[in-house]
């Protein structure tokens, strides 16, 4: 089996000046996936997206990390950006 190979992150910067990137991954026909998130991290959320079902981690300090899947391609959206944010950018990719 081939394992996921991370893409180039898009690092963005936004208006109040937080920063976060959003990284994506089109998968292989026999790749496999894991999340970037860990329960040492923080506590892991399951929620719903536009696009399916997304794992959101809250780190202790204050970063926030969004791993979801649209068709083949897996998106990472991690930055200090408010968990309300991030779900509003998930929510935004097509």
């Amino acid at each position: 089996m081939e394992t996921l190979n991370l893409g180039a992150p898009l690092n963005y910067i936004s208006s109040e000046g937080k920063t976060y990137k959003i990284v994506l991954n089109k998968l292989n026909k026999d790749s496999t996936v894991n999340s970037t998130s860990n329960t040492d991290a923080g506590e892991i959320q399951k929620i719903n997206l536009n696009s399916g079902t997304g794992y959101l981690t809250v780190v202790k300090n204050d970063l926030v990390n969004l791993d979801f899947m649209l068709g083949d391609v897996v998106i990472i959206i991690i930055g200090d950006l408010p968990k309300e944010e991030v779900i509003k950018i998930a929510n935004s990719i097509k």
